[in-house]
């Protein structure tokens, strides 16, 4: 893995570079990493699209929770692309294990390059991951290269509840509700639906999220004695996130259709 997919893991999952290495033994009791592959079939079922026909780009796609979803429950035919290793090689095995190999296809590649090439996808999906892509207009823009027209952009972020920007580094590409459907729709696409998460469904969330690296964190940092400071900063860190999200953000999915 190079410098800069190093980089672009360690951003997309609030890390460090020193903890990189060990990011798939800290998640490793979860598989969805934050998105909420259930609330993503809600929004696309409705819409009735053909199982055999309908190709849907996961961009970021972890252990491929999200993919492995559509692909067994809807039929769909998935690309899914992260920088992690070890992250694709579960998704493999898993998409294995209920016998959707033939409908996923997980490919190591960084998300901004295989949207630089463009596409003829039915449906794109960013889950998760923050900024990535920038403030929602620019994010919209990159990902609609690789959509079809007449197709559908889904995006799992959020918006702040209190203000109009952020501050913090890593929500600066946050504003406020109004302003955030504002961006979505600058390019003429159309918000078909907006699902916005419960502040117990947040909180829900995150307390599963951090319970579950804590108790790696300790395991990882009794063998590992060396890392154990990085590895309790890392912790602290996340823990300061998931309450800045829980008292300052909004999650919320929406789902587009490309103009």
């Amino acid at each position: 893995m190079t410098d800069r997919h190093d980089q672009e893991t360690a951003a997309s999952m609030g890390a460090t570079l020193d903890i990189v290495p060990y990011l798939p033994e800290l998640v490793a009791d979860m598989w969805a990493l934050g998105s909420v592959p259930g609330l993503v079939v809600e929004l696309l079922l409705p819409l009735d699209l053909p199982a055999d026909a309908t190709r849907v780009l996961d961009l970021g796609c972890g252990k491929g929770a999200l993919g492995i979803t559509l692909a067994k429950q809807l039929g769909f035919t998935v690309v899914g692309v992260d920088l992690c290793r070890p992250f694709l090689e579960e998704a493999a095995r898993r998409a294995k294990d209920v016998d959707v190999t033939d409908r996923c296809e997980f490919e190591y590649c960084d998300l901004r390059d295989k949207l630089a090439r463009g596409g003829e996808f039915d449906v794109a999906v960013l889950a998760s991951l923050g900024g990535v892509l920038g403030p929602s207009d620019q994010c919209v823009g990159s990902m609609r290269r690789a959509v079809k027209s007449g197709g559908y952009i889904v995006i799992d972020d959020g918006f702040l509840s209190h203000s109009d920007a952020a501050e913090r580094p890593g929500y600066q590409h946050l504003t406020s509700h109004e302003e955030t459907l504002l961006r979505l729709t600058v390019h003429g696409d159309e918000v078909v639906r907006e699902r916005i998460y419960s502040a117990e469904e947040t909180r829900a969330i995150n307390l599963d999220y951090i319970h579950h690296i804590t108790k790696r964190a300790a395991g990882l940092a009794k063998r590992q004695p060396d890392v154990a400071e990085q590895l309790q900063a890392y912790v602290a860190t996340q823990e300061s996130e998931c309450d800045f999200i829980d008292n300052e953000v909004t999650g919320a999915i929406w789902l587009l259709q490309r103009a």
